[in-house]
């Protein structure tokens, strides 16, 4: 029978499954060796290059540029990161924008100059520069994707995991984002080998001071700016690509999508254009924390919030990485003690 069948998905039944393997979260000792193995897998999981057609291996590079945009709101050249910790509660820990902070390995060093025109501080928004900063924050989460589902299928196969749930949901999951995430990489990589970048639309929002973060994350949000819920057409991921690019004096928030999930984005786009500044802060101000861990907090943020707000801040993230509930609109509205946003003057630090 079909309830016979073991939930990790391998087709055959419970019995002869994942119940003939250990369970690693029967003690604190098997779970911490769970979570060593997990640790060295990543560790080790391959460096790849995600150019079309290359072979080569990955060299260390940003998501977020480190001269161009981690330089701007560092400290003594470190950054607070969100870490998830398996096991833990996520937390903000210091990450030096060299060789940590929003590091990943998916390039080799020749294909990893193709981002030079997004390494400068203030470029030009051309469509090819706007193509340049999707790109880079898709080949960083489709690398993400496939090490966390290599690490997963791995324990998988050694561990009764079905102990865990959110395991077992995480893990159907990216084997859903994965095939999603291939048809996206086939357009990306078509668009790199024919030089025609016109495959992603954009809308860009401009403030006239420098924050003290910045993101770089895809998703696919629920709600739009007015709290409608977002209606995806089909069972692929149409993702929103987010960037928030802050310079000497101002900053930029990127809004890009693939063309073909135009009649997805169009009211979202409509209302980039019809909002107040404010709204659309106020929706990243929620939304980011839910969304994505690719974002790094300028210490001079950091400590202008009290202890509450950086509680908040801690919990929002925290509950966005480990939710079992789906998110409701009521949390892209709501006033949070933290305000990513703020603008800092430079006195302030000072005193």
């Amino acid at each position: 029978m079909m309830c016979d069948l073991c939930i990790c998905g391998s087709g055959n039944k419970y019995a002869d499954c994942c119940e003939q393997k250990p369970n690693p979260f029967e003690t604190e000792k098997t779970q911490k060796k769970l979570v060593a193995e997990l640790m060295k897998l990543r560790s080790n999981y391959k460096k790849m290059c995600l150019y079309p057609n290359c072979s080569d291996i990955g060299v260390h590079a940003h998501t977020i540029s480190q001269k161009a945009v981690l330089s701007l709101i560092t400290d003594n050249n470190h950054v607070l990161m969100p870490i998830v910790r398996v096991g833990q509660s996520v937390d903000l820990i210091p990450q030096g924008i060299e060789t940590q902070a929003s590091a990943f390995f998916c390039f080799c060093n020749n294909h990893d100059k193709i981002f030079s025109c997004i390494d400068v501080v203030s470029p030009v928004l051309s469509d090819y520069v706007k193509f340049m900063y999707a790109y880079r924050i898709f080949a960083s989460t489709y690398y993400k994707v496939q090490r966390e589902l290599y690490c997963l299928e791995k324990q998988v196969s050694k561990y009764n995991m079905t102990f865990n749930i959110h395991s077992m949901l995480k893990l159907h999951e990216m084997r859903h984002a994965i095939t999603s995430l291939d048809i996206c990489k086939s357009q990306f990589d078509n668009a790199i080998i024919t030089e025609d970048y016109n495959l992603i639309n954009s809308e860009v929002v401009s403030l006239d001071y420098k924050v003290h973060f910045s993101a770089a994350a895809c998703f696919c949000p629920a709600f739009d700016l007015y709290g409608s819920e977002i209606n995806y057409g089909n069972n692929q991921l149409q993702m929103l690509y987010v960037s928030v690019i802050p310079s000497t004096n101002k900053t930029d928030l990127i809004f890009s999508w693939l063309k073909n999930d135009d009649v997805v984005y169009e009211k979202f786009t409509k209302q980039l254009s019809a909002v107040p500044k404010r709204f659309i802060m106020k929706y990243l101000n929620n939304l980011l924390p839910l969304y994505c861990e690719n974002i790094a907090i300028g210490p001079r943020l950091w400590n202008m919030w009290d202890n509450v707000a950086q509680d908040d801040f801690r919990a929002i993230i925290d509950w966005g990485i480990t939710r079992e509930t789906k998110i409701n609109s009521s949390q892209l509205s709501q006033s949070h003690n933290y305000n990513l946003f703020l603008k800092i003057d430079i006195t302030d630090c000072l005193n």
